[in-house]
């Protein structure tokens, strides 16, 4: 497994969001201070990463989800300076730096992609694996034992990171059952269960079926793995609260349905280029009338996000990018054994697709969301590996054990 100065860093990049939460929460420091701590922790540790990563190769490796990502990030410039030129918002002082520090968070992506082009990144998944359950764990556990008293809501459990734990828990939990790592699967199990959070359960399913069926030689095994998985949950009776949520879920009736929709209604407002961040609580500022309504405050469907911050701009170039990572993952599960550790790169890209296809009722593109950072950090480490495998292709050589 790759090892290096540079893994400790990019861990760091990774999780000083989830560290963020938690401090807001058990110090109940200010928002713009913990903010401004965040950014600057995540800022050094970007550069520790880039100072301490190998030599660059004499030939430099491409990657089409790389130049997905850039053409996203150009778009959200574009849209947003159209936004202010058109006047479409009158709070510009506050969005425009709220867009800058979105931009922020695609740190992790840069980062982690020119990292994994030039170095194996599996240990730094794994130690960010570890971390995230650790944290979170003592978040979850902590209420459900009454030892600390954060957020609790009808026999779910949260704690100081709030309802997107679960959320985050989707990572280590998908990592180590491609890398077969049970006893550690059964902890993140048993910790998503007591949020009884449904959508992250979901989304943990639809990974492992594509797991399923685009991966090679191990079919069998994944299938075997998951009917366990299936039976113990159904024999626990630590799964009864998510059980019931599951059965009772109608989608017809679904509060994400009635944001999305009044989404659309934001996009309509300005259908080519969109009406800025967070044009939906600027346009629907009542949280009274929200609630009565049965919807959110901010926009939980990321494609609708998309369509009413950017307009059809940022959309197309979202879609781009969630397109070129599902061909470049794909591509990536069929040939992992090219690479070391190939269980935990499966794992990094089947979690990945399932965030950014499946999960349309939890907002993560958001200023300092810790989702976020896990989701474009995670997209940077398969940019950088389909890097190196596009051009192992091209070379006729193995993509194992570094850039060749």
């Amino acid at each position: 497994m790759g090892s290096g100065p540079w893994i400790v860093p990019a861990v760091v990049l990774l999780v000083a969001p989830l560290f963020a939460i938690a401090a807001l929460k058990i110090f109940e420091v200010e928002r713009a201070t913990v903010l401004f701590v965040e950014y600057a922790c995540m800022a050094v540790a970007a550069f520790a990463v880039i100072g301490t990563l190998p030599p660059r190769a004499p030939v430099r490796l491409k990657s089409p989800i790389g130049k997905a990502m850039l053409f996203f990030v150009g778009s959200l410039l574009l849209t947003t300076t159209l936004v202010y030129v058109a006047e479409i918002r009158t709070d510009t002082s506050k969005f425009l730096p709220q867009v800058a520090a979105i931009l922020f968070l695609t740190l992790a992506f840069f980062v982690l992609e020119g990292a994994a082009k030039r170095a194996d990144a599996e240990r730094a998944v794994l130690l960010t694996c570890h971390t995230v359950l650790g944290l979170s764990a003592a978040s979850v556990l902590g209420d459900f034992l009454h030892i600390t008293h954060y957020e609790t809501n009808h026999g779910r459990y949260f704690g100081f990171l709030g309802d997107g734990v679960a959320w985050a828990l989707t990572l280590p939990l998908v990592v180590y059952f491609c890398s077969k790592r049970l006893v550690l699967v059964a902890i993140c199990a048993v910790v998503i269960a007591l949020t009884g959070s449904r959508a992250p359960a979901l989304c943990v399913a639809a990974a492992l079926l594509l797991l399923i069926a685009v991966g090679r030689g191990r079919r069998l095994q994944y299938l075997m793995l998951s009917a366990l998985a299936v039976i113990a949950i159904y024999q626990s009776d630590v799964f009864t609260t998510l059980g019931e949520r599951l059965s009772a879920t109608h989608l017809s009736s679904s509060d994400r349905l009635t944001t999305a929709a009044l989404g659309i209604k934001v996009f309509e407002n300005s259908p080519v280029f969109g009406s800025g961040y967070n044009a939906q609580a600027y346009y629907f500022p009542s949280n009274a009338r929200r609630i009565a309504l049965g919807q959110y405050s901010i926009q939980t469907s990321t494609f609708v996000q998309m369509l009413a911050e950017g307009g059809l701009l940022l959309f197309g170039a979202y879609l781009a990018f969630v397109i070129t990572a599902t061909v470049g993952g794909i591509s990536l599960v069929r040939r992992s054994q090219a690479f070391r550790n190939s269980g935990i790169l499966n794992g990094v890209v089947v979690w990945l697709l399932s965030m950014l296809w499946m999960n349309q009722s939890a907002a993560w593109f958001l200023v300092g969301s810790y989702t976020g950072t896990l989701i474009l950090g995670m997209a940077g480490v398969v940019s950088g590996y389909y890097a190196r495998l596009r051009y192992s292709r091209g070379q006729g050589l193995v993509a194992q054990g570094g850039q060749r």
